[in-house]
């Protein structure tokens, strides 16, 4: 378990699902580009617990950290260290929130704390952020933690509905690191 603020971090676990469903069906039309497997799988309850199962199998093995940001006792977002690549060391991070709980500050808090995780406890000298163009939010997380704008690249994603989208990438190196600006 991880406090940030007024939110707190934990490992996504069995008992989750229900909760995960619920989120990604009350925001499938906001995820669906961002985040289209997900919202794909993510029908109901059942496959929600599914979806948990994989995940956890994938924090065992190293290759993926998924948490679920919890406002008391209500799943409010996830947010992701993944794609890891322990020979340089680098990892992915990814995250989504529940509309309602947006332009709370809540996600600055998350980003913070999963920042000092990745850095610290975990050791990767770099993490990245993949954001569709356009995407002014993740943006301007990116940006307000020191992430460097590294490039784009065209037609990179398909969303749900088999559109190709342009991705910004952004990049920072843990020396770079210093909170939020």
């Amino acid at each position: 378990m991880i406090h940030a603020g007024r939110v707190r971090l934990r490992a996504l676990q069995r008992g989750d699902g229900p909760a995960l469903a619920r989120l990604y069906a009350a925001n499938r039309d906001r995820f669906a580009d961002s985040f289209p497997k997900s919202v794909a799988a993510l029908v109901d309850d059942e496959a929600g617990e599914a979806y948990v199962a994989e995940r956890a199998a994938e924090w065992t093995a190293r290759k993926a950290y998924w948490f679920g940001i919890w406002l008391r006792e209500t799943l409010v977002g996830q947010i992701q260290i993944k794609n890891l690549d322990w020979s340089v060391p680098k990892g992915e991070i990814a995250y989504l929130l529940d509309r309602e709980a947006e332009g709370r500050g809540y996600m600055t808090e998350t980003f913070e704390a999963i920042l000092r995780v990745a850095f610290g406890e975990l050791g990767l000298g770099k993490l990245f952020l993949r954001a569709i163009v356009g995407n002014e939010r993740s943006a301007r997380l990116a940006r307000k933690f020191g992430f460097t704008r590294e490039g784009v690249l065209r037609e990179e994603f398909a969303t749900l509905d088999g559109r190709r989208v342009d991705l910004e990438y952004y990049g920072l190196l843990a020396r770079e690191f210093k909170g939020p600006a």
